[in-house]
């Protein structure tokens, strides 16, 4: 399977553009038209350092999604001009797009510190906003953390889901999320495929985890 996809906008995640407007008493539509001013702005703290521990995990696809000011051609350019000089690695995982919703499918994640702009609300995965306490500290954590605790509740899903429908109903009530109900719709086919083998695989990586999810029967 792919690795998971990463999105990261770059205005506010890696690029410190609220600092830049509080630093030179500017407003967010002022620096927009302003020729080479996307340029000048300082990476956030822990972007550079963040994003390496990120590619270092080897467990995610990395790419910069930026939602250009309307109208602006330069900005576009200056914006491309900025992740080569401070993230080089990503030259050819730049995204620039008025709607991020059309981004990624249900495994991936989107991280914004506008989540109610360009449609970010539509995005299929996991939109994490960059805001209220997230930081690249508590960003790193999470995404350590996250890839096993997801693919625990996947497994927790397809086994309940073989034990009948007293389990299944209850799942369905604890994890509602998008994210369940495109695993469930992936576990029929798996399971289509070769549902003894299958299962075998899950228990076996995934026994303890599942125990522990498992409801007692009524």
């Amino acid at each position: 399977m792919s690795r998971r996809r990463i999105f990261l906008d770059q205005d506010g995640p890696l690029a410190n553009f609220d600092g830049y407007m509080k630093k030179h008493n500017l407003k967010g539509d002022q620096i927009k038209v302003m020729e080479g001013a996307y340029l000048n702005l300082e990476p956030t703290v822990g972007a550079i350092e963040g994003v390496k521990s990120l590619n270092g995990m080897g467990k995610f696809d990395l790419w910069i999604a930026t939602k250009p000011p309307v109208g602006i051609p330069f900005a576009c350019a200056d914006k491309v001009s900025w992740i080569l000089k401070h993230f080089p690695d990503l030259k050819r995982k730049i995204i620039i797009t008025h709607d991020k919703g059309l981004l990624g499918d249900y495994r991936d994640f989107l991280v914004d510190d506008r989540p109610h702009k360009a449609n970010c609300e539509s995005f299929a995965g996991t939109l994490i906003p960059f805001k209220d306490g997230m930081d690249w500290p508590q960003l790193i954590d999470y995404f350590r953390k996250a890839p096993r605790e997801i693919s625990i509740r996947k497994a927790t899903y397809k086994i309940l889901q073989s034990v009948g429908s007293v389990q299944r109903q209850w799942l369905e009530t604890v994890y509602d999320g998008g994210e369940e109900r495109l695993a469930r719709l992936e576990y029929d086919r798996l399971v289509a495929e070769n549902p003894d083998k299958y299962f075998e695989l899950v228990v076996k990586e995934h026994r303890e985890e599942c125990l522990a999810f498992t409801p007692k029967k009524p």
